[in-house]
């Protein structure tokens, strides 16, 4: 079974050695919104444009394709 988008994104995190605060700081991206990235909930973003342009910082960030 392949990871989930939220699953390759903690992962690569981990592999850097990296925490929620630490990304959170380098991006901007508040740390509870990077853990429901992580956890591929969406639903709280209010919109899939703010999601999607979170998840394009987060993975370019973590040099994700």
């Amino acid at each position: 079974m392949n990871p989930t988008l939220g699953q390759r994104l903690r992962l690569a995190r981990e592999q850097r050695g990296l925490g929620l605060a630490d990304v959170a700081h380098a991006t901007r991206i508040p740390a509870p919104r990077l853990r429901e990235l992580e956890e591929d909930h969406y639903n709280g973003f209010g919109s899939m444009t703010y999601a999607r342009s979170f998840l394009q910082i987060y993975a370019g960030f973590l040099d994700i394709d």
